[in-house]
């Protein structure tokens, strides 16, 4: 058995995934760089690490731009 993109904790099985966390750093400092100015990060539920993961790039990379952050 082999997961795509994501995986059941606890399981040892084969995989295949991207890192998602910098994934959506690296989309969103590129965003930021073509001179986005209102970047919006559309997710799913958090208890899942692919969207946990990609939520925390996307706000990182804001952090990192000195961006102020939308409270949620």
């Amino acid at each position: 058995m082999v997961f795509f993109d994501r995986i059941p904790e606890g399981l040892p099985v084969h995989s295949v995934v991207i890192d998602d966390y910098q994934a959506a750093y690296r989309i969103t400092e590129h965003m930021l760089n073509q001179g986005c100015q209102r970047p919006a990060h559309i997710g799913g539920s958090s208890k899942i690490n692919v969207y946990s993961n990609r939520r925390k790039g996307f706000l990182q990379a804001l952090e990192d731009s000195n961006i102020e952050i939308p409270s949620t």
